[in-house]
């Protein structure tokens, strides 16, 4: 299934069953059934640090939330539950985008009547979820190692696209935009849990500085996703805490209040 659907995320034109594109001729790659889509400039654009990769997922995450004090622990359990709740019925392709270590991940695999395909652009963590839980798994979930900026997807051939926080990490996301716009088929939807922030906050002026300022604006990321074709766009707020000090997260600032937004955009 997953090869009818890739795409060099160069011309986007077909690729070949050897993942060779049969416009360009510019060759891919499969390593450990990650499919290997990167673009030149794509390579090397962010790598999760090597140490992470050594770790068990659930070390991982119980020291990240014994960080949290009540009020942040209570507002990320409530966002993520109400983002679980609106992807329960999901259904057809679905693509997952920036999967990083699989936290939305998890609940999609327990999704039935979803072809799933997990996509990240550093193929380095795809190949820790494999090894961590996907391989363990009696279904099947594609892995792709593509840049939201440059999927290797083709035009119209994906039912849902979602992800957990990954637009907050893409630089310059207006070119992810319009690329999941592409994938997506009519009428289709993105889903997306993202966090803002206040304008006038630390977070945001040195977010700016990293050029990650667009998708914490939630007024911005609704004209932008507007301007590349998105029909109907909500975002709705479902929690808030003030942040607090917290060594796994560069973003948000201690101090600064975070924002949880769920995002509803449909070609």
């Amino acid at each position: 299934m997953i090869v009818k659907i890739l795409a060099c995320p160069v011309c986007k034109k077909k690729i070949t069953e050897d993942l060779k594109c049969e416009t360009c001729q510019r060759q891919y790659g499969k390593q450990e059934d990650v499919y290997i889509m990167l673009t030149e400039i794509s390579k090397g654009e962010f790598k999760w640090d090597e140490s992470i990769l050594q770790k068990n997922y659930d070390d991982i995450n119980q020291r990240y939330m014994s960080y949290l004090d009540e009020e942040n622990k209570q507002a990320k359990e409530k966002a993520e539950q109400e983002f679980e709740d609106l992807l329960s019925n999901l259904s057809g392709t679905v693509l997952d985008i920036a999967t990083g270590r699989g936290i939305l991940l998890r609940y999609l695999i327990s999704l039935d009547n979803i072809d799933l395909i997990a996509s990240d652009v550093d193929p380095n963590i795809l190949l820790y979820d494999r090894s961590k839980f996907l391989n363990q798994l009696d279904r099947i979930v594609y892995t792709v190692a593509t840049d939201a900026k440059h999927l290797a997807i083709q035009d119209n051939s994906v039912d849902f696209a979602v992800t957990f926080a990954g637009l907050n990490n893409i630089p310059s996301p207006l070119l992810a935009y319009k690329e999941i716009y592409r994938v997506l088929k009519k009428s289709s939807k993105l889903f997306a849990l993202n966090m803002f922030v206040d304008l006038d906050s630390r977070t945001f002026k040195q977010a700016k500085e990293w050029n990650y300022d667009r998708a914490l604006n939630q007024e911005q990321m609704e004209k932008d996703l507007k301007s590349v074709g998105f029909e109907k766009v909500t975002i709705r707020i479902v929690s808030k805490a003030i942040w607090v000090d917290h060594p796994m997260d560069g973003l948000p600032f201690a101090g600064d209040m975070k924002y949880y937004g769920i995002i509803i955009s449909e070609k």
